[in-house]
């Protein structure tokens, strides 16, 4: 039990915010199906690339959550609407890629909700933020970006085309 404990507690979260206007209900589906979809391929994924965890079997089910912020208790759960937030907890096994689970999560939110702005994670105290958000947006998207003009342009195509056309892993 404390083995559990202590790995409960060693747990990190990472929250992503649903894009005003999103429809919300195609990120999760009919009785949650396209939600359960989505982390069952991340769970396969994670297992393929490190293995099982230490205790498995010990782990939630589920770890990706939808959530509204109730306006008179100011916290946040999966009963109150309208979802504002996606709650993504990574137990001590998945923290080694979690920049690729919160990235194909942000991919799949913005790819069924159709939105038709992309939100912006401004990145911080990157010189050509503006520029690197930009290309970050287009890699965590199906969409092919715009014809290229220039080499980083070119670049940003076969990067875009290794992730979504070949499905390259990106570390």
């Amino acid at each position: 039990r404390i083995d559990r404990r202590r790995r409960a507690l060693q747990q990190t979260e990472v929250c992503l915010p649903v894009p005003p206007g999103a429809s919300i209900g195609k990120f999760i589906g009919k009785s949650g199906v396209e939600l359960t979809k989505l982390q069952d391929r991340l769970d396969a994924f994670v297992k393929e690339s490190l293995g099982p965890g230490d205790a498995d079997s010990d782990e939630p089910t589920k770890w990706i959550f939808i959530e509204g912020k109730d306006p008179a208790t100011q916290e946040w759960s999966g009963y109150i609407e309208p979802k504002e937030r996606i709650r993504i907890a990574f137990s001590e096994h998945k923290k080694p890629l979690m920049a690729f689970i919160v990235g194909r999560v942000r991919a799949a939110l913005i790819e069924k909700c159709g939105t038709a702005e992309l939100p912006q994670w401004p990145i911080e105290g990157h010189s050509g933020a503006a520029h690197a958000n930009q290309r970050q947006m287009w890699l965590s998207q199906g969409k092919k970006p715009p014809a290229p003009n220039t080499l980083d342009d070119a670049k940003l195509h076969v990067a875009h085309a290794a992730i979504f056309d070949a499905g390259a892993q990106v570390y």
